[in-house]
């Protein structure tokens, strides 16, 4: 079995347990691609019926994040978001910033932990926690 296999297989067992966090959660693989979100994440993030749209894309490139609110907000980094920053690192990473919810000009402020999974000595992704400030 490959790290891919074993991270949806993990992700399969436990998706009762990563629903229930009460958090906006959010699983990722090692290439940052979306494999899980949370009821939390959808309502805080999506409109309805838009999760199919996210499952298998780069988290970063479909969930923006800037520095801050207004317009001038500059846009953070793909290397320095914690979703990355974590599985490069093996760390658990915690960062500040304003989240944009998909297909909406608003900005939300959250603070973002993002803890690597490591399967058979190996990061195979990351499981990211957002709350909202």
């Amino acid at each position: 079995m490959n790290n891919f296999e074993a991270f949806n297989k993990i992700k399969e067992e436990y998706e009762k347990e990563l629903a229930s966090f009460g958090e906006a959660t959010i699983l990722v693989d090692k290439e940052n691609k979306i494999i899980f979100l949370s009821q939390e994440t959808k309502s805080l993030l999506l409109d309805e019926g838009a999760e199919s749209l996210l499952i298998g894309k780069k988290l970063t490139s479909v969930i923006k994040a800037t520095t801050s609110q207004g317009t001038s907000g500059v846009p953070i980094d793909e290397n320095t978001r914690p979703s990355l920053e974590a599985t490069m690192v093996a760390e658990t990473v915690t960062q500040i910033y304003y989240l944009s919810p998909i297909n909406s000009p608003e900005k939300i402020l959250v603070s973002s932990t993002a803890t690597p999974i490591i399967l058979s000595g190996e990061v195979a992704g990351a499981i990211i926690i957002f709350k909202k400030m």
